[in-house]
């Protein structure tokens, strides 16, 4: 059997969250059930690159901020203006 190599995919996020509770209920208020989506574990879940702000932010105004990979092409820019 030949071994294959890394699996890269384009347009996903993950998000990792410390609190599994605020994240699961983040996303069932964010109505995410139009939105394919995976949970890796009860603290993280990937989801389409379009639907990142949305998620972090609404995090973020719980007071829980989430770990991310692969997020949207300049939302780092748009943080660091915000903290500014």
């Amino acid at each position: 059997m030949q071994k294959r190599g890394p699996v890269l995919h384009q347009g996903v996020s993950l998000i990792v969250c410390d609190n599994a509770a605020v994240l699961q209920e983040t996303l069932v208020q964010a109505n995410l059930s139009e939105v394919e989506h995976q949970f890796f574990s009860d603290r993280a879940v990937v989801i389409p690159t379009g639907a990142v702000l949305q998620i972090v932010s609404e995090l973020k105004a719980r007071g829980v901020y989430p770990q991310v990979v692969g997020g949207p092409l300049g939302a780092e820019t748009v943080e660091d203006d915000d903290d500014a």
